[in-house]
């Protein structure tokens, strides 16, 4: 009983210091965080967070390792809310804006002491929800850069994923996001 646990000791602390990685990929404090997007009808949706590890927050548990929008389904407020990651749902790093230069201007990584301050900001005060000016990617990008943008909006089709021009543009920087049916 005693060499189970401390196997389990072990693997926990090697599992740990390797850092999670998410397709093959070390995941970092305010790494953006995005799921594939889902087909739904008419409207394509693509879920985003921001990776916080194992930083402490007021109102964060250990076991959380993101921050995210989300929309409460009890009262259908919606909320900024730490969770867990659940690596079942497919989830990858996709910082698409990095490096990436519009009209004379380039985005960059945040400083790690102003991406905490934006989420302490927005912890439990998102203001109403909109898919074009308010929704879970405005909130990721803000984290993480400093400002509100959303690549996904007027994604929609009959059963189709149709990305964005902006995004077609950027060629999703790290490769060609794939949509999956909700079933699938």
């Amino acid at each position: 009983m005693r060499n189970l646990i401390s196997m389990a000791v072990i693997l926990h602390v090697v599992i740990t210091a390797a850092g999670l990685q998410l397709n093959g990929e070390e995941v970092q404090f305010g790494d953006m965080i995005a799921y594939p997007p889902v087909c739904d009808g008419k409207i394509t949706l693509q879920h985003f967070a921001v990776y916080v590890g194992d930083r402490t927050f007021p109102g964060k548990e250990p076991e959380h390792d993101i921050f995210e929008r989300l929309k409460d389904t009890k009262t259908l407020s919606p909320t900024c809310i730490f969770s867990t990651l659940n690596v079942a749902d497919k989830p990858y790093v996709f910082n698409y804006l990095d490096g990436y230069k519009e009209n004379g201007k380039e985005y960059k990584k945040g400083k790690e002491e102003k991406m905490e301050e934006r989420i302490r900001e927005k912890y439990n005060k998102c203001s109403l929800y909109s898919a074009v000016g308010n929704n879970c990617e405005h909130l990721a990008t803000y984290v993480r850069y400093g400002e509100k943008i959303s690549l996904q909006v007027n994604l929609s089709g009959e059963k189709l994923c149709i990305l964005p021009k902006a995004q077609q543009k950027l060629v999703y920087a790290k490769g060609v996001a794939k949509c999956q049916n909700k079933d699938g």
